[in-house]
């Protein structure tokens, strides 16, 4: 596939070939169709943004589809983040029969992520937001992705009986 990788600060970004990634077990393999470079990721290549593992891959808005899941993907995942890249979570673990669960300081990104098809969103703020999820969860979920992370989307699923998200 091809992106556009970043090598040095301050430098143009440079349209490669990169090697498909590999997937382990618990993960889900998403196939990026097209993927837009925003103000963001200029920022980045310009140094005015945190500095990332070089090279880097550019491009955190991806639209693609499942292509492979792991042999052992989670049942129920947390999406930390309900802005434009968590209600896409959202949409591709609802697309793979997982249970989703959201949140966000905003009620109003947490209706979207409802209507995105969230089985459950909450505000982080509230003060029984934990206690909330562990007990629609069943005491904890499979997977917690948070929805403002930069780079590829990988949906990492770990083995978490009970969880608190919000702890550094």
């Amino acid at each position: 596939m091809k992106a556009a990788l970043l090598y040095q600060l301050n430098t143009p970004l440079r349209i490669e070939e990169v090697p498909e990634l590999e997937i382990g077990p618990g993960d889900l393999l998403v196939r990026t169709a097209t993927c837009g470079i925003c103000r963001t990721d200029l920022h980045i290549q310009e140094g005015l943004a945190y500095v990332p593992a070089l090279p880097h891959i550019g491009g955190h808005v991806p639209a693609g589809v499942v292509v492979r899941c792991g042999s052992e993907s989670g049942q129920k995942a947390l999406v930390i983040g309900s802005g434009s890249i968590g209600v896409l979570l959202v949409q591709i673990l609802k697309e793979a029969g997982i249970k989703v669960l959201a949140t966000d300081q905003s009620e109003t990104s947490c209706e979207v992520a409802r209507k995105a098809g969230a089985d459950f969103a909450m505000r982080a703020g509230d003060p029984n937001c934990i206690a909330e999820i562990q007990r629609f969860s069943g005491g904890g979920v499979d997977c917690v992705r948070s929805g403002r992370a930069h780079g590829r989307v990988i949906i990492e699923f770990k083995s978490a009986h009970v969880i608190n998200p919000f702890s550094a």
